[in-house]
């Protein structure tokens, strides 16, 4: 691969927090995978060939093409205006340029990814510090949550930088990584950044669990996955009763220390924060295939909403008519319809394949596939669908992974030793 290839894709990565609006929002970094996916394609350097287009990446171009039809005809079903129509398709289907991008990328040459992930994390940084006017608040029309975010703003900006360091330290020195990741982890504890925390925490549990099987030699057995299993339990415990008590003390500051007192309170603990997901279910109860469309203009809106409350114990917002989960995999469902849900299906198995292979794996990239791929589960249950790029190379490294665990079996007839 080129020196420039490599300037290409960091200055892909670069500008990938670059956020404008055309019809819906996109960065300027998606925009330019795009323009070269296209050339690609159109130069014919893109092939209909088995590296690049391997059962798995069919299967999931296929699904999203699915799921790109179903939002076209639920949105003209729900009478949508032509702009709301492009806006769902092109959420959707522009995924494919993300996934054709970084497979190719991953193909061509695996370590290219983290010369692209130096961007993209510097990107973050670069925007929210110098570049405001083109962060996804702003251009969104969400500017007032900036004042809401604010004490927490600096975790969430450096935790992308958590792609790069755990694909570039894996390979140089596993204990220096496992530092790294608690350092981070720590910074978005202070930055009242938790789901991050627990993703760091967790990406280093499962790297010790790698160490033991590939440096010191451990077989992954029954009695040992359960064992495991245990400490993953006492460690989130820990976690838990950790924060809860820098939390309640002020330790993490008054904002922190004021979203603990408040969701403690309510029913289901800090769990209340994802008590959307709850209001999803209810949507989905009452709209089995979904495909309302996002205005959120059914007849039985105010009954789910009340419903909602009485589940939850919380007060009713008659000015709030949103009925949507707040997570991107029934978010699709309610809004596009029922047809979306099995791409999201394909990813979570392609997830935990990759995550049962990178457990046992030495393939360089192992910890940015467990760290991004834990992102990725909890972006899918617990976000509304953004960072398209994200998801695009958080699973075509599932992808990439699988696809060369698959090769080394057939050169060495055993799953024994993946990649």
């Amino acid at each position: 691969m080129s020196k420039y290839h490599s300037t290409f894709y960091f200055i892909v990565g670069l500008l990938s927090a670059f956020c404008v609006r055309v019809l819906g929002i996109i960065t300027i970094g998606e925009i330019l995978i795009i323009l070269f996916t296209l050339w690609n394609i159109l130069s014919k350097q893109l092939k209909w060939n088995v590296p690049i287009f391997d059962s798995n990446t069919r299967t999931l171009i296929l699904l999203l093409i699915l799921a790109s039809i179903s939002s076209v005809l639920t949105n003209l079903l729900c009478n949508a205006s032509i702009n709301e129509i492009l806006k769902g398709f092109g959420t959707i289907s522009l995924l494919i340029f993300s996934f054709l991008f970084f497979k190719k990328m991953l193909i061509d040459r695996f370590e290219s990814i983290i010369t692209f992930l130096l961007g993209y994390g510097l990107s973050f940084i670069i925007v929210n510090l110098y570049f405001i006017q083109f962060s996804d608040l702003i251009v969104g029309d969400r500017g007032l949550e900036l004042n809401y975010y604010r004490e927490e703003m600096y975790a969430y900006i450096i935790c992308n930088i958590a792609f790069f360091i755990n694909g570039y330290l894996y390979s140089k020195n596993i204990k220096v990584l496992l530092v790294a990741n608690l350092a981070l982890a720590l910074i978005c504890l202070f930055g009242n950044s938790r789901s991050n925390f627990l993703m760091l925490i967790i990406t280093d549990f499962i790297l010790l669990c790698n160490y033991r099987i590939t440096v010191k030699g451990n077989h992954l057995t029954v009695k040992t996955l359960f064992n495991w299993s245990i400490l993953l339990c006492i460690l989130l415990f820990l976690s838990y009763e950790g924060y809860s008590f820098l939390a309640s003390n002020g330790y993490l500051g008054d904002g922190a220390k004021l979203k603990y007192e408040i969701q403690s309170k309510n029913k289901g603990g800090i769990l209340s924060a994802r008590s959307y997901i709850v209001r999803g279910f209810i949507t989905i109860a009452h709209h089995p295939m979904g495909g309302i469309g996002t205005k959120h203009e059914v007849a039985d809106n105010e009954e789910i909403r009340h419903k909602f409350a009485q589940v939850t114990q919380t007060r009713y917002r008659y000015w709030d008519r949103n009925i949507m989960s707040h997570t991107a995999i029934f978010d699709w469902w309610i809004a596009y319809g029922i047809l979306t849900f099995p791409f999201w299906l394909y990813v979570i198995y392609l997830a935990f394949k990759g995550l049962k292979i990178a457990v046992i794996s030495k393939h360089p990239l192992v910890a940015l596939v467990i760290f991004s791929t834990l992102t990725l589960l909890w972006n899918m249950f617990n976000s509304p669908f953004s960072l398209r790029v994200q998801y695009g190379f958080s699973i075509m490294l599932l992808i990439f992974i699988i696809y060369i665990n698959s090769i080394e079996e057939a050169k060495n007839g055993t799953a024994q030793n993946y990649c």
